[in-house]
């Protein structure tokens, strides 16, 4: 079964009946034993469903575990929190992206379901099969989305390779595998048109965004321009054409905002700019390997707001590169990498002020966040646990997100930024009482896991800096940049202390109000807020096995959960009682250079905590630093091992793998 191809954004233009219309128109607690094992990383082999690498860091803030089976498609609604998904299990569902909980299934299908799209309004899905089936639902009534039902199935190809919608308009669109395409009007289920003109399967189509054209692509290599009001192409490019050459096939295409320049990518590699009004080639672009499938296209907006002649694309293969393109000089612009094949390349809305960051998704199992500006990596997204096959990005109010199609069975909901939105690693702008409001936190991936599933949830966030990155010998500092805790290190005749001190307004040492009490052979005892001196065993518990987490219980019996403990991993604390518990209510960031800049700026490391957290506050400080204190303590061991096995191996990898792990910007090539 082929994986299915992705997907592309399109215009808008306003469409009445069969008229064209002008545009402007926690798991259960199990005791630690006294050598704090749930903080130590896996050693062995052990399998984690089809996983061989043990557990991986998640930082998603939503699951769908609705499907049995591969999810192939996803497709983020127009403007609500929902979104559609389809896979290999013949399902579909819609379901709320605040909650994850599941709206509607949509079944009917025998085969699995490869294509789901949303209509320009958001009023009505349709879904796509290896069955041929095309069956479309509408939601009922207008007074919410929770209600939909079944309108009709559209009859026609053999094989769906793909769907979509008119741009502002109850017309859809699909490509088949006997090489037609289809072309109907809802909701009455009504064919329109049927083009006939292509010799292999149809891999890839759209409208143009002006909503005038329609462009298709086939296996054989032959590119079609459409006026859907006739079935005769416009014009017709083949591989013979000249300086068209897509001899092994196409796989992808997308329009520029203007409709005036279409990108084509083949299965060979080759990219083509077709100049659309004359149906003539006029840039040949190399910059993916030969022999590697060019899966996805898209135009990238580097304006404040949407630019009609965009000049800027982003193009993704299966060598898992993606790069992006100034079409004014037909140069190559940067380089992005994945380790695998690249499945999806999103493009974040425009009203976001992020018009100019795009989400690729990867076989190799995770999502990444860059901005096509600057070919920084922004975010990293984790949690799949098999390739993912493809995402779609959306936006309710101003939370905007990303939702991914696993090849594990799993949709992932993943919180991207806050709009408005300012420059990306800007020193955090506080507010009074030592607070930053999180839409100003601008360190996107500190801010994206920070960030509530829902507007309504949103919280200040106080932001504490870290003197010296050192959990054992630091001070912690407020937003005016006053020492507020030490932490030092003190020796007590044969013992080693950690000692965490409030400070006096004039800076002198205050109460200790936790303490760390280290020990060589035996287990290490913490004591907080003058209670009992207990083993650090006894005071935290596992959150289930391999899962790199503990629980602790505050004085009013409220559970919290510290996840990330393995090694290479960043601690955020979950708070049970919380609206949604799987968003952190604390989260570290370690300390970190802006690559972006020359030369590098420093970036202390900071703690970030919600007012849920500050309630709290002191708690929260000693949990973290007794954690991470050991965490650092294990990554320093892991890495040791790893540098002993790597100069026993005397294969000169060394070098590259002090380069790993270099900060932002890895991973990128700077072109031009």
């Amino acid at each position: 079964m082929a994986d299915p191809r992705p997907q592309h954004e399109e215009g808008d233009v306003e469409i009445e009946g069969e008229a064209y219309i002008d545009p402007n128109e926690v798991l259960a607690e199990v005791t630690l034993d006294d050598d704090d094992a749930p903080m130590d990383d896996a050693d062995g082999d052990d399998d984690v469903g089809d996983d061989d690498e043990g557990p991986r860091e998640d930082n998603s803030i939503q699951h769908f575990a609705g499907h049995s089976a591969s999810v192939f498609a996803v497709s983020a609604h127009p403007t609500q929190p929902l979104v559609a998904s389809g896979g290999e299990d013949d399902l579909g569902y819609i379901w709320n992206v605040t909650n994850g909980e599941e709206v509607v299934r949509l079944s009917g299908h025998t085969d699995s379901v490869i294509n789901i799209e949303w209509s320009f309004d958001g009023e009505m899905v349709a879904s796509g099969g290896m069955d041929g089936r095309v069956r479309i639902w509408r939601r009922v009534g207008k007074t919410d989305w929770k209600n939909w039902e079944f309108l009709t199935e559209l009859q026609g190809p053999d094989e769906v390779k793909w769907l979509r919608w008119h741009p502002k308009g109850n017309v859809l669109l699909s490509g088949s595998n006997d090489g037609t395409v289809w072309l109907w009007q809802l909701p009455s289920g009504n064919t329109m048109q049927v083009f006939a003109g292509h010799e292999g399967p149809v891999e890839t189509g759209q409208f143009t965004p002006d909503g005038k054209r329609i462009i298709t692509g086939d296996g054989v290599g032959t590119l079609i321009y459409w006026d859907p009001r006739g079935t005769e192409p416009v014009w017709k490019m083949t591989p013979n054409t000249a300086r068209f050459g897509m001899h092994g096939g196409i796989t992808s295409v997308a329009t520029n905002p203007a409709s005036t320049i279409a990108v084509v990518g083949g299965a060979e590699g080759e990219l083509r700019v077709v100049n659309l009004a004359k149906g003539e080639v006029i840039g040949v672009l190399e910059g993916h390997q030969q022999g590697e499938s060019v899966e996805a296209i898209t135009f990238v907006d580097w304006s404040a707001t949407a630019a009609a002649n965009a000049s800027i694309v982003a193009t993704g293969a299966t060598d898992g590169k993606i790069c992006i393109w100034d079409l004014t000089s037909m140069k190559l612009r940067y380089t992005l990498t994945h380790s695998d094949s690249i499945t999806s390349i999103q493009v974040s809305p425009s009203s976001t002020s992020r018009g100019h960051h795009i989400t690729s998704s990867s076989q190799d199992k995770t999502l990444k966040t860059w901005d096509t500006r600057t070919g920084q990596l922004l975010q990293e997204h984790l949690g799949h646990r098999g390739p993912v096959l493809g995402a779609s990005v959306g936006a309710f109010e101003d939370f905007v997100y990303v939702i991914s199609a696993g090849d594990d069975g799993a949709c992932l909901d993943i919180a991207l930024m806050a709009n408005p939105s300012t420059s990306v690693i800007d020193p955090v702008t506080t507010t009074t009482a030592g607070h930053v409001d999180i839409a100003t936190v601008t360190d996107d991936a500190t801010l994206a896991t920070l960030l509530p599933s829902h507007p309504s949830q949103r919280s200040n966030v106080t932001v504490w800096t870290f003197s010296n990155d050192n959990p054992n010998n630091t001070r912690i500092l407020d937003s005016n940049n006053e020492a507020i805790y030490e932490i030092k290190p003190d020796f007590e005749g044969k013992r080693t202390m950690t000692n965490m001190r409030r400070l006096k307004e004039d800076g002198s040492a205050g109460a200790v109000f936790g303490y760390i009490e280290w020990h060589d052979y035996t287990p290490d005892k913490i004591c907080f807020n003058g209670g009992e001196k207990i083993r650090k065993g006894s005071f935290f518990s596992s959150a289930g096995p391999m899962s790199y987490a503990v629980t602790f219980k505050d004085t009013q019996g409220r559970r919290y959960t510290w996840k990330g403990l393995g090694a290479a991993l960043q601690l955020a604390l979950h708070a049970n009682d919380s609206v949604n518990p799987k968003l952190p209510i604390a989260m570290f960031q370690k300390s970190r250079y802006d690559r972006s800049v020359e030369p590098p700026e420093p970036h202390p490391a900071q703690l970030f905590l919600t007012d849920r957290a500050m309630e709290v506050k002191e708690l929260v400080l000693f949990t973290f630093l007794v954690l991470e204190k050991g965490r650092r303590t294990k990554e320093a061991s892991e890495d040791n091992r790893m540098s002993s096995m790597k100069a026993e191996a005397s294969m000169g990898i060394g070098d590259a793998a002090r380069s790993i792990g270099d900060g932002v910007g890895a991973g990128v090539k700077r072109h031009g």
